[in-house]
């Protein structure tokens, strides 16, 4: 188990962060609540596991809003105070690290976060950007360069905007006309919306299935889909694909966002579980790979007039992660 703390420069010119990482697990609230014990307390004086001086360390405390060390016994800070009123609470077997005037802030809690390895295949790009809007033009030149270069039935994948979701030209037709023997989906860059062309549909099962609740498809004359597909009728499959790759790659998507949220400080984090099932969550805890505290919110599929119940009863097996709640998309 590890303690993680956001460290950074205290100097303007020298942005750098780093994480430090010492073998106690210990909650920085993420409300900024440190607790300003008496430096001098005997019942903490000796008991004291790691000492942090030197640093412009943030309490949160209006009264006291600086102090320069802490002092950690435990999973609690036991201390915030001067230099010298920290350093006394030191024992022979305190681990002391300097700060060298880095800044000290509680953990950063992230409040909303889907991880996941996605559908794989091959990401490309239409335009550059967090928040794509490209015209369908555009995409499908990207998607035409894209299946030259593609492995035989990769998916090929792109998010796009509104201009793309709201365009009816933007069906499975036209992108048949670019590409047919790939799976392919322009997906909404805000999770909620996708076009597919013909292979995808037969690869998810969605060019036969009919609606599930809270999900739709877009339908032609003859109720055929067009390839428009709306909220929980992509969730199903989308969901479904990555649990099909395995567990290696969701695992992967774990470790990497374990290790990004270190270095930016986050300390704890609300995982939206629209990309895992429980079955594989419950690996992912057994490899280890989850180092700070998570809160996993459920995310139930759906069917033909009906809800999954998959996450009802499931309990989490360390001491770091809680199961609770519900996120649902109206």
């Amino acid at each position: 188990m590890k303690f993680r703390t956001s460290i950074c420069s205290a100097t303007p010119s020298a942005l750098g962060r780093r994480s430090i990482d010492v073998s106690r697990c210990c909650a920085l609230a993420s409300c900024c609540a440190f607790v300003l014990a008496a430096a001098c307390d005997s019942k903490v004086a000796g008991g004291t596991d790691f000492v942090f001086t030197g640093g412009h360390v943030f309490t949160g405390d209006s009264a006291n809003p600086w102090a320069q060390a802490i002092a950690i016994a435990g999973d609690r800070i036991v201390a915030v105070g001067t230099d010298s009123a920290i350093t006394a609470l030191a024992g022979s077997r305190t681990q002391r690290i300097a700060l060298a005037g880095r800044l000290v802030v509680p953990g950063f809690n992230d409040a909303h976060a889907h991880i996941g390895a996605g559908i794989g295949g091959v990401t490309f790009h239409a335009v550059a950007g967090s928040t794509p809007d490209p015209a369908i033009a555009t995409v499908l030149v990207a998607l035409k360069a894209a299946a030259k270069k593609a492995q035989r039935n990769a998916w090929l994948v792109t998010d796009v905007g509104e201009r793309v979701l709201g365009d009816p030209r933007a069906r499975r037709t036209l992108l048949d006309s670019v590409v047919s023997n790939h799976p392919v989906m322009l997906r909404g860059w805000t999770g909620h919306g996708a076009v597919l062309n013909t292979a995808a549909l037969h690869v998810t099962g969605l060019d036969t299935a009919s609606d599930v609740e809270g999900g739709w498809q877009e339908r032609d004359a003859a109720r055929k889909p067009t390839g428009r597909v709306d909220e929980y009728a992509l969730y199903d499959v989308a969901r479904a694909v990555e649990v099909a790759r395995g567990q290696n790659p969701t695992t992967a998507a774990f470790r990497a966002y374990d290790l990004l949220s270190a270095s930016l400080g986050i300390t704890s984090t609300q995982i939206m579980a629209t990309n895992f099932s429980p079955s594989l969550f419950s690996h992912i805890e057994r490899m280890g790979v989850l180092r700070s505290r998570q809160r996993i919110i459920p995310f139930e599929m759906t069917g033909v007039g009906r809800r999954e119940s998959l996450w009802v009863g499931a309990k989490p097996s360390n001491m770091l992660t809680t199961i609770s709640g519900a996120k649902w998309i109206l």
